[in-house]
């Protein structure tokens, strides 16, 4: 219960009520049963929630290309939902409550906690994640990078929180029409390659270079899976999940890529196909 205490201000003294621990205790007791309540009167409905996660989803070609991430590791592609996803399933999920919090910033690792409870189902489940804060020498990032590096903690910690609470079933579907959306469902495989490599080459990074990245020979190889990795792979750049130096760092320390080809000659490869697309056919002179 509150307390009745007495402050002086002067030559006045002032009667105010302090709030204890158990005063607190009983109100945060309270708003909790109240929203369990409300949400096992008032059920979600999982069709409404397919319905508006794949709306918001699917709402641009750059909302969903963040709506998941790809990373390159020992030859093969790790695939997963973004933050963004999990951001726009607890929107959509309703009757979810979320807490993330920074329980340890380290000499070489920051730490974050997320706490993800879905009220309806009366399921709780509390997940860290752990970034490094060091370079590759060994040496402390700096203020500013370490900042950054907890904010991308936090939102890892959040998005696995998410995904370990609400059921994957339920997304699997928005999950991958998300992947389609980003490439452009409406343009020829000629154009869903130029948008993907245009966006790259903002980046400054060489068409020779994605195609080492998904492992085929030239631009003309790259299939529609092959431009749903690059965008997930960008995705989880920004999402600080890995970083663009370390990706082209892998790549160029490779001597030689698919088939024995050096990324030069995937480079000539590259040029001497999109030539000879151009050239008109030759005729043969009729005898």
């Amino acid at each position: 219960m509150a307390e009745l205490e007495k402050v002086e201000n002067g030559d006045t003294e002032i009667s105010v009520f302090a709030a204890t621990s158990g005063a607190i205790e009983s109100v945060s007791r309270a708003e909790t049963v109240l929203q369990m309540e409300f949400a096992r009167k008032y059920p979600r409905s999982v069709v409404q929630f397919k319905r508006e996660a794949l709306t918001l989803a699917t709402e641009d070609e750059e909302t969903a290309g963040s709506c998941f991430y790809a990373l390159p590791r020992a030859g093969k592609t790790i695939e997963g939902p973004s933050v963004r996803l999990a951001e726009i399933v607890a929107h959509c999920w309703g009757h979810l409550r979320v807490n993330t919090r920074d329980i340890e910033e380290g000499e070489k690792v920051v730490r974050s906690q997320t706490v993800c409870w879905d009220m309806q189902a009366n399921v709780a489940i509390g997940i860290e994640a752990a970034r490094k804060i060091t370079d590759r020498n060994g040496r402390r990032y700096n203020e500013d990078m370490i900042a950054m590096t907890m904010a991308a903690c936090r939102s890892v910690s959040f998005r696995n929180g998410i995904w370990k609470v609400v059921p994957f079933s339920f997304v699997k579907d928005v999950y991958e029409q998300a992947k389609l959306t980003s490439i452009g469902k409406a343009m020829t495989m000629e154009q869903r390659r130029d948008k993907v490599l245009g966006e790259w080459a903002k980046l400054t990074v060489k068409p020779e270079e994605l195609c080492a990245i998904v492992g085929v020979k030239a631009v003309g190889d790259l299939t529609a899976d092959n431009l749903v990795a690059l965008q997930g792979l960008k995705t989880a750049i920004k999402e600080g999940d890995t970083t663009l130096d370390s990706v082209l760092a892998e790549v160029r320390s490779r001597a030689t890529v698919v088939g024995g080809l050096t990324l030069a000659q995937i480079a000539k490869a590259t040029v001497t196909e999109s030539t000879d697309d151009a050239k008109p056919p030759v005729r043969e002179a009729k005898k």
